[in-house]
C-alpha cells in the first residue's frame, strides 16, 4: 500500500464532504480503503483495476441501489486525482447500441411501425399507378421518404417543406435545412438523401437555383416573408409549418386509403394519421445501421450549423478563413500592453472570492433594485409606466442608483446588468407591475448570491444552464411561470451581450417562440491554427510562447479561456511520453477533467509543450522559491512570478492576432469550437477505416493512421459498425460539458459529415465526394 488510506480518506472528505452523508457513507469509506490498497507505488490506479472497485461496490450496496456503483466510483476516483495524491483511471462503461425510446414501446406501436414499414415499398407502387401526379402527391412521397429512409420526424419534415426552395437542393443531392424555421441567416445543416429520397425531387434539381419559392410551390403556396419583423417572421413561420403539416395529413389519408385498399389491411391497428406515421416511422432507417443519436436529431428543429469544409480547404489567400505561410510570417505580432507584467491575479481558477464582498452583498444590491423601482412608480402616468415627460428624471435616479450600486461592489455583476436591462424597459414603456416581477424572479436575493453573478466574464452556456436550473429548483413555480421565466432570463441576457459582455455564451435561453441562431459557422482548420500556433511562437518573444501553448491548448485541447489562465503547474502531469492536463478549476462538476494532450495533439507539438513547461518550472528552482506549492504557481504567467496572466494581457492579443489574420469577429472561443468539430470527425474516422480519406483535410496530421491509433487510448478502442452515441458522450467528458445536446448542436459543426457516411453505409452507396 503506497498511500496513507486515512490521508487519502480526509482529503477525499474536504473536497467532496457530501459523499460522506447519507445512505452511501459506509460504501464510500469502504471504497477509499479499497482503493488507496490498489493503488501502486508509482501512485496509478489502472482501468481494470478501477473495474474492480465497481464489481466490489455493487456487491456491498443495497439491491435498490446497486445501479449507482458506477456513477459512485467514478466520482470518487475523479475526486482523488484532484487531490493530488494519485493518478486514477475511469472504469470502463457498458456501451448500448440503441437506447429504449427507439424501439416501439407497446403492442399498438410495434403493429404501426410494421404498418409503416410496408408503406415504404408500397409508395413506388402508389406512384406508379397514379395516372397524373397531383402536386401535393410529389410532395407527400417525398416527405413519407424523409420519414421513413432518413429519421426525420414530423415536426421537421413540416417545418423543412416550409422552408426549402430549389436552391436549398445542393449538387450532391443533399438538402440545405435551415436550423430553425424561423432563422433566415446563412446557418444550415446538410441532410443527406439516400437514392429513394433524391429520385422523388422536383424535375430539374438540383440546377435550379431559385431561392424565392418553396421547393413544392404548386402544392404549398408562398414561401414566408423574409422581410417581417422578428416577432410577425415566428408567428409566419409556425402558421405556414401548421398549413404544411394540415397539408400533408391530408393527403396522407388518401394514400392510407389507398394503401389498406391495394395491400388488403382493412381490418385491425389501421395507421391514417400523419403524426402518428412519423412517430413510429422514424425508426426504421435504425434496422438499416442508423444510429439513435442522428435518429433523435431528426426529431425536430433546432440543428446544428455546420461548415463548409471544402470552402475550408480551398486553396484561395484571399478568403477571410485561409491564410498563407508568407502573408502571415510577414505580419507582425501585436504585443500585449506594455504593462502586462503588472496584469496578473494569484494563481489557479478564475472564480470570484466572495469573502471580499461588502457583508450581505446580495441583499443590498436587490434593495437598491427595489428602490429604483420605487423611483420609476413615483414618475408613472395613469397607464402605469414612466411618461416620456419624466425620462430626464429618471435618467437622473438611474444614475443615482447606479452610484449607490457602484459603491457597493464595481461591476460588471448580475446586478449591475440588470439593473442597466430594468432601466431601459422602463424608458420603453414598461410597466411597474413588470419591473417588479423581473426583480422578484431574475434578481433575488438567493440569485445574487450565487457565485457566477459576480464573474459575468467566465460565462459560457453551461454556467447559464446551471445558473438557469438552480433558480428554476429554488423556485415552486408552475409549469407556466417557468416559461415566462426562461424567456425575460434570455431577454436579460441578451442585453447583457448587445452591451459587450458574455462573449463565450453561444445560446441564449429563451420561450417557446425563441429562434435557434449560430454565432459560430466556420472553424479553423489545422492548417490555420499551425499557422497561428507557430507565428506566435517565433514572433512574440517570451510572451509568444506563452500565446502558443495557449492556442495550442484551445485547438487540441478544448480549452476555454477561463481554463488556460486558471492553469497551474500542478495541472500539467508529465511522465515519459504521457502529458495530461487537468482542468481543476472548472466552473461546473463537467468542466473538471483531465485532457491527454499527447494523444489529442501531434507529437512536435507536444514535445515543444513539454519544453515550455519544464522551462516555467525551471524559472521557479531558485531557493526563494522553495516554500511555494507547485499549485501556487501559474503556467502562464511573467517570467519569474508566480502569477497568472490577467484575460487583458495573454487572451485579448491573441484575440487581436487571431482577428487580424482570420478576419470578421472571431475569438478565443472560435478554437474550442474547432476542437469539437474536429475531435468528431477523428473519432468516427477511427471506428470507420476509409472515412478520413473522404475528407478535404485528410492530409492533416490529426487524420493520419497513427494518430487514430493513439486515439484509440482513450475511447477504448473497441470497434463498431457506426458512430453512437456513447462516442459522443466521451466527447462531452472531454469538452466539459454538463449536457450531451450543448455539445452536438452548438459546437460540433462538422456532424453533417458523419451523418452523410452514415447515410451512404446504410444504403451501400459510395463516399462522399464533391461534385464539380
Amino acid at each position: 500500500m503506497s498511500i496513507d488510506p486515512e490521508k487519502l480518506h480526509d482529503q477525499v472528505k474536504r473536497l467532496c464532504p457530501r459523499r460522506f452523508k447519507g445512505r452511501d457513507a459506509e460504501v464510500v469509506t469502504g471504497l477509499i480503503t479499497h482503493t488507496a490498497a490498489l493503488i501502486d507505488e508509482n501512485h496509478r490506479l489502472a482501468r481494470a483495476q478501477a473495474n474492480q472497485l465497481v464489481k466490489a461496490t455493487r456487491q456491498a450496496l443495497p439491491d435498490d441501489r446497486k445501479r449507482r456503483a458506477f456513477k459512485l466510483v467514478t466520482e470518487v476516483l475523479e475526486v482523488i486525482n484532484l487531490t493530488g495524491l494519485a493518478t486514477c483511471a475511469m472504469p470502463g462503461q457498458t456501451h448500448h447500441p440503441m437506447r429504449p425510446q427507439t424501439t416501439a414501446g407497446s403492442a399498438l406501436q410495434f403493429h404501426q411501425q410494421a404498418i409503416a414499414y410496408a408503406m415504404d415499398p408500397y409508395l413506388d407502387r402508389w406512384l406508379a399507378e397514379r395516372a397524373a401526379l397531383e402536386p401535393m402527391d410529389r410532395a407527400l412521397a417525398l416527405a413519407l421518404r424523409l420519414t421513413t429512409r432518413t429519421g426525420m420526424g414530423a415536426d421537421l419534415v413540416s417545418g423543412s417543406l416550409a422552408r426549402l426552395t430549389p436552391a436549398c437542393v445542393t449538387a450532391n443531392g443533399d438538402l440545405r435545412l435551415p436550423i430553425d424555421i424561423a432563422n433566415l441567416s446563412r446557418a444550415y445543416y446538410h441532410w443527406p438523401l439516400p437514392p429513394g429520397c433524391a429520385r422523388l425531387l422536383p424535375p430539374g434539381s438540383p440546377k435550379d437555383t431559385r431561392d424565392d419559392v418553396l421547393l413544392f410551390a404548386e402544392a404549398l403556396g408562398e414561401p414566408i416573408d423574409p422581410t417581417l419583423p422578428e416577432d410577425a417572421l415566428i408567428d409566419a413561420a409556425a402558421e405556414k409549418k401548421k398549413a404544411v403539416a394540415d397539408a400533408l395529413q391530408k393527403a396522407f389519408q388518401g394514400f392510407a386509403q389507398a394503401f389498406r385498399r391495394d395491400t388488403g389491411h382493412r381490418g385491425g391497428v389501421r395507421l391514417s394519421d400523419w403524426t402518428t406515421f412519423c412517430q413510429v416511422g422514424r425508426f426504421i432507417p435504425q434496422g438499416r445501421g442508423m444510429p439513435p443519436a442522428l435518429i433523435e436529431l431528426g426529431k425536430g428543429f433546432p440543428l446544428p450549423a455546420c461548415t463548409d469544409l471544402h470552402a475550408l480547404a480551398a486553396q484561395n489567400p484571399k478568403q477571410s478563413v485561409r491564410l498563407s505561410g508568407d502573408t502571415l510570417a510577414s505580419a507582425p505580432i501585436k504585443p500585449p500592453a506594455p504593462d502586462a507584467a503588472n496584469l496578473t491575479a494569484p494563481a489557479g481558477g478564475e472564480w470570484f472570492d466572495t469573502e471580499a464582498l461588502p457583508e450581505h452583498w446580495a441583499t443590498k444590491a436587490n434593495r437598491i433594485l427595489q428602490r429604483f423601482c420605487q423611483d420609476a412608480e413615483a414618475l408613472q402616468g395613469r397607464n402605469r409606466y414612466v411618461t416620456e415627460a419624466n425620462h430626464q428624471k429618471l435618467e437622473d435616479q438611474r444614475d443615482k442608483r447606479l452610484g449607490e450600486l457602484n459603491a457597493l461592489w464595481a461591476g460588471p455583476t448580475l446586478a449591475h446588468i440588470g439593473f442597466g436591462w430594468l432601466c431601459e424597459l422602463a424608458l420603453k414603456r414598461a410597466k411597474i407591475s413588470t419591473l417588479r416581477t423581473y426583480v422578484s424572479r431574475l434578481l433575488a436575493v438567493s440569485t445574487l448570491a450565487l457565485e457566477p453573478a459576480m464573474n459575468l466574464p467566465l460565462w459560457d452556456d453551461d454556467i447559464v444552464d446551471a445558473m438557469e436550473t438552480q433558480i428554476i429548483a429554488s423556485r415552486d413555480w408552475q409549469h407556466t411561470t417557468v416559461g415566462h421565466f426562461r424567456q425575460t432570463w434570455g431577454d436579460c441576457l441578451r442585453y447583457a451581450k448587445r452591451i459587450g459582455h458574455l462573449p463565450e455564451v453561444e445560446h441564449l435561453p429563451g420561450g417557446q417562440a425563441h429562434v435557434h441562431t449560430a454565432k459560430r459557422i466556420d472553424i479553423l482548420t489545422p492548417y490555420e491554427a499551425g499557422l497561428i500556433w507557430n507565428h506566435c511562437l517565433h514572433h512574440g518573444g517570451d510572451w509568444g510562447a506563452q500565446a502558443a501553448a495557449a492556442v495550442m491548448l484551445g485547438f487540441y485541447g478544448g480549452l476555454r479561456s477561463a481554463d488556460v489562465l486558471g492553469l497551474t503547474l500542478k495541472d500539467v502531469f508529465i511522465d515519459h511520453g504521457e502529458v495530461r492536463v487537468t482542468v481543476s478549476a472548472g466552473k461546473t462538476s463537467a468542466a473538471t477533467r483531465s485532457i491527454p494532450l499527447d494523444v489529442l495533439a501531434p507529437p512536435e507539438m507536444v514535445r515543444w509543450f513539454r519544453e515550455f513547461v519544464e522551462a516555467r518550472r525551471q524559472q521557479f528552482a531558485d531557493p526563494r522559491f522553495k516554500g511555494w506549492k507547485i499549485n501556487q504557481i501559474a503556467l502562464f504567467g511573467p517570467s519569474g512570478n508566480p502569477d497568472r496572466y490577467t484575460r487583458e494581457a495573454l487572451i485579448d492579443p491573441i484575440i487581436g492576432l487571431m482577428r487580424a489574420h482570420l478576419g470578421g469577429e472571431v475569438d478565443f472561443h472560435l478554437l474550442r469550437h474547432s476542437f469539437v468539430s474536429w475531435l468528431a470527425l477523428r473519432v468516427y474516422a477511427m471506428r470507420h477505416p476509409g472515412f478520413a480519406e473522404t475528407l478535404p483535410q485528410k492530409a492533416a496530421t490529426m487524420f493520419q493512421p497513427a494518430a487514430l491509433a493513439r486515439l484509440r487510448q482513450i475511447f477504448d478502442g473497441e470497434a463498431r459498425s457506426s458512430a453512437g452515441t456513447d462516442d459522443h458522450i466521451q466527447i462531452k467528458k472531454l469538452v466539459g460539458h454538463e449536457d450531451l445536446r450543448t455539445s452536438i448542436l452548438h459546437y460540433t459543426h462538422t456532424l453533417d459529415w458523419i451523418h452523410a457516411d452514415v447515410m451512404r453505409r446504410a444504403y451501400n452507396e459510395g463516399p462522399r465526394v464533391k461534385v464539380a
